[in-house]
């Protein structure tokens, strides 16, 4: 005799096998950053001139950048 328990987890797997196929043709995950060019020293430097005059023209004497997923300096 088959309890609560054993039917479930056969069921569960019944489920899962039969749902196998379907994660195997999954397509891999592929970089959405691979072609993106880096930032050089003179964009850099660029970059931070603009930020220090808008600052500037605003009376901002600081500002705190955290870097994030994307950002690697």
């Amino acid at each position: 005799m088959i309890d609560r328990r054993q039917f479930i987890g056969a069921g569960s797997a019944a489920i899962a096998l039969a749902a196998a196929p379907a994660w195997a043709a999954t397509p891999e995950l592929t970089s959405i950053t691979g072609n993106v060019p880096r930032i050089g020293p003179a964009e850099r430097a660029t970059r931070i001139a603009k930020a220090q005059g808008l600052m500037r023209a605003r009376g901002i004497g600081a500002i705190l950048i955290e870097p994030g997923s994307s950002l690697d300096y």
